[in-house]
């Protein structure tokens, strides 16, 4: 549904100028805070009702932005706070719903032995079989096709931690009424 070159993959990855290190802040101490009401949810706990990822999640610097790499894209106001720290929690493959079928992810927190090779990554998995991690630095923004492009997150172990915000958006005119709270 949306106009882009290319429907997989990742269609930009970095730190966009609106996300100031006092946003970044101010998004991990929400988190931080809302970490112990954060409930079971699949293979991770889920969180909601941090004022700062909300106001984000449709602020006019974010629009602007998604807008300049995914036209035709409108914020759902939905924002997610996805917390893994039991060993081996993750997300197997799976495409997002309408809701989500573009996917703006924070990451927030990355704790980690420093012996460890490999941590948890986000995956993109494409139709040929291969497999593209994508391990985030705090601060780091990802934004991909989430309802087109399969992905996951490979399992933690012992002594990792993971924090990460998720702000949804979907294509311009899509049923936003058949996602509200």
């Amino acid at each position: 549904p949306y106009d882009v070159a290319d429907p997989h993959g990742l269609q930009y990855r970095g730190r966009p100028a609106f996300l100031t290190d006092q946003l970044l802040a101010q998004l991990q101490q929400d988190a931080h805070d809302i970490a112990p009401r954060a409930v079971p949810f699949d293979e991770h706990y889920l969180g909601y009702g941090s004022a700062a990822a909300d106001a984000l999640s449709t602020s006019d610097e974010l629009r602007g932005f998604i807008a300049g790499i995914v036209p035709s894209a409108v914020p759902t106001g939905v924002a997610s706070l996805l917390y893994y720290r039991d060993p081996g929690q993750g997300i197997r493959p799976h495409v997002d719903t309408d809701i989500f079928s573009l996917n703006v992810l924070i990451m927030l927190e990355h704790g980690y032995p420093d012996d460890l090779q490999h941590p948890s990554a986000l995956q993109m998995h494409y139709a040929d079989g291969t497999v593209e991690p994508v391990v985030l630095e705090p601060g780091e923004l990802v934004v991909f096709l989430a309802g087109t492009q399969a992905h996951s997150r490979s399992p933690i172990v012992r002594g990792e931690h993971v924090t990460i915000l998720t702000l949804g958006f979907m294509p311009e005119g899509a049923p936003i009424e058949n996602y509200r709270r």
